[in-house]
């Protein structure tokens, strides 16, 4: 007997995350990936050699989101966090994320979320 499989060409895919974050990367060049941050979904970031990368389909209100780890990450390499959303590059001060933004959960991963203004839109990221 045949195994059902559900016919998923009837819904329209979104780009995900990791569709985004890749796009991210190619628009960032010349830059060189050190590693990708995963946690048991998938990958949340990107760990380059000018920041940690994030990236984030649309902007709700003033407010952005990032996976805490990733945020952690950039702290602890001294790093900038970069965050894409809507093809333009913010960058952020992690220290200043970690003071000016709330946590919530989100399945199992902990969120921080803050204000986009804490940041800089950047053209070029050095």
């Amino acid at each position: 007997m045949k195994k059902w499989q559900p016919n998923t060409s009837a819904f329209p895919h979104k780009p995900g995350t990791n569709k985004l974050l890749w796009e991210a990367f190619q628009n960032l060049q010349p830059c060189h990936l050190v590693e990708k941050l995963k946690d048991n979904v998938g990958t949340f970031a990107l760990n380059t050699d000018k920041g940690v990368l994030v990236a984030k389909k649309e902007v709700y209100g003033w407010c952005v989101s990032a996976h805490k780890r990733a945020v952690i990450s950039a702290l602890n390499q001294g790093k900038c966090l970069i965050m894409y959303v809507g093809r333009k590059f913010y960058g952020f001060d992690p220290q200043k994320i970690l003071d000016n933004s709330e946590e919530n959960t989100r399945g199992k991963a902990v969120m921080l979320n803050w204000n986009i203004k804490l940041g800089t839109r950047r053209e070029v990221i050095e």
